[in-house]
């Protein structure tokens, strides 16, 4: 695999890879972080014709959600939408759906949120009870609090997709 798989570290919105070069880019979880309409927009270019995009979102699951969820991930992740709006980005930028699906509750809860509290310990003292550190961990405890209290409205979607 050596041979076939190169680790590369770079920014994901500036990757210094050339046009039409990946048969697949995979990214999970990730691309919140600049948008999914950007994110798409700027790592399409990168696959060859008939390439696959595989890639997973924070999504709405429901068409109306409270208030107080609404705000909340108005502030988290601005772009979060449904999973048709998801979509429509997707033929927007010349890919064609080969599917998608919600993740399950489980990969949330017993893969993500409580793997990640048993290592608050550790990265506190790590970190020197920093109040960064601190204030990390706040954040994380108030977003697990958010989903367990709202999680029939969001969830992560994965979308695979093939560029035209």
């Amino acid at each position: 695999m050596n041979k076939r798989i190169t680790p590369v570290e770079a920014s994901m919105d500036k990757l210094p890879f050339g046009d039409n070069i990946f048969d697949l880019i995979w990214s999970e979880g990730a691309i919140y972080i600049m948008g999914f309409e950007k994110g798409i927009a700027l790592w399409k270019r990168h696959l060859k014709t008939g390439g696959i995009l595989a890639l997973s979102d924070i999504t709405w699951t429901t068409d109306s959600r409270p208030e107080e969820l609404e705000q909340f991930w108005k502030k988290e992740c601005p772009e979060i939408d449904t999973v048709s709006a998801k979509l429509e980005i997707l033929e927007n930028q010349g890919f064609e759906t080969i599917g998608h699906f919600i993740l399950p509750e489980d990969c949330w809860i017993d893969h993500f949120y409580l793997p990640l509290q048993e290592s608050y310990s550790f990265f506190l003292e790590r970190q020197e009870q920093s109040k960064e550190a601190i204030e990390l961990i706040a954040n994380d405890r108030s977003e697990f609090e958010m989903y367990m209290k709202f999680k029939q409205y969001y969830s992560y979607g994965f979308y695979i997709a093939r560029l035209l």
